[in-house]
């Protein structure tokens, strides 16, 4: 081999690209609003701490109140979901939650 700088630099530019972020898990404080009349189509919606609005299917465990504060991790789907007044909102998958 010639050039061994150059294979270097190649194994190197290569090794150190980030991989896709998009399927981890990402935590955030959020407050969840649950709608029981279900007016606006959309039974849950998340209110995260820096202001991002989605929906989801389902929380895990069992919740009655109306609104309250947690620390969830969660994945993005691809799902958006028509939520009437609050609009389109993108549908997360919600892997941990935890009342605060």
């Amino acid at each position: 081999m010639k050039n061994p700088a150059l294979l270097l630099l190649f194994l190197f530019v290569f090794l150190s690209c980030d991989s896709d972020d998009s399927v981890d898990p990402i935590t955030k404080i959020a407050t969840i609003y649950i709608d029981e009349s279900e007016v606006d189509n959309c039974f849950y919606t998340i209110k995260t701490e820096n202001n991002e609005v989605f929906t989801t299917n389902n929380l895990p465990g069992e919740y009655s109140e109306s609104t309250f504060e947690s620390r969830i991790i969660y994945r993005v789907t691809e799902e958006i979901c028509n939520c009437g007044f609050a609009g389109s909102l993108v549908k997360i998958e919600i892997v941990k939650l935890v009342e605060i």
